[in-house]
């Protein structure tokens, strides 16, 4: 595999999980009052070398984060109907310009993209007309994204750099929700004092972001549209000057 390919995959896996894995490891270790260093070196029987060596915590403190970030992704996903019913506009961006009369795109545009929707040969719409089903439309955004991945490898990057971005804020904010969760089961099971300062802290970053995921999310899907309709219009790249 070219490291072309292989680089933004690993910014992607570094942005979307070890980010909010990580978040989600000092979230909890602090919910319950737990020594984070102590958590990690646990494993090793609490090894005194391997607790005092930086280099250790870190590298392992990378993996579990990379593991918890796969383990609450699925969650992510549980929490996304709600944050679509609070940010409504952010969501479904190609049905509502294409299947409405109030979409913001030029007519030539909303026209090919219309035909694409209605007649793409590598994923047919069933029965040839118009889907209405939401899931429909968010398979094909995909289905160019990947497109794009393939036919204009720069533009696939910053896709998967954009696509990382909303995959880590939904991450954060279900990292941002454990952490408020575990704290106050903790403290009820222990009797200990709710800490103020963690709870508003953490209710701040469940705001800002599920805002930002709407925000990244919808920046996301009109990137791949302008890109894609772009690229129709122009099958091939014009070649770059060579002095």
């Amino acid at each position: 595999m070219e490291v072309a390919k292989i680089v933004p995959q690993f910014f992607y896996d570094v942005i979307a999980r070890v980010i909010p894995g990580t978040a989600a490891i000092i979230g909890a270790s602090v919910a319950m009052g737990y020594d984070i260093v102590n958590i990690t070196v646990a494993p090793f029987g609490g090894s005194t070398k391997l607790l005092n060596s930086s280099f250790f915590f870190v590298t392992m403190l990378f993996g579990y984060s990379y593991v918890a970030g796969h383990l609450i992704n699925p969650l992510g996903d549980i929490l996304r109907p709600l944050i679509e019913k609070l940010f409504p506009g952010q969501f479904h961006i190609l049905r509502t310009e294409i299947s409405t009369e109030n979409g913001s795109l030029p007519e030539n545009m909303r026209d090919l993209l219309a035909k694409e929707t209605d007649m793409n040969d590598s994923c047919p719409v069933p029965d040839g007309t118009q889907a209405q089903n939401k899931g429909i439309y968010t398979s094909l955004l995909f289905i160019w994204a990947d497109w794009l991945r393939l036919e204009r490898p720069d533009v696939g990057a910053r896709l998967v750099k954009l696509r990382a971005e909303y995959r880590m804020q939904i991450g954060l904010t279900v990292a941002a929700t454990i952490t408020l969760l575990l704290h106050v089961v903790s403290c009820l099971a222990y009797q200990y004092e709710l800490n103020i300062i963690l709870i508003v802290f953490s209710l701040c970053v469940v705001v800002l972001s599920s805002t930002g995921y709407a925000q990244s999310y919808g920046t996301f899907q009109w990137s791949v549209i302008n890109n894609y309709y772009a690229a129709k219009c122009m099958p091939h790249p014009v070649p770059a000057r060579q002095d």
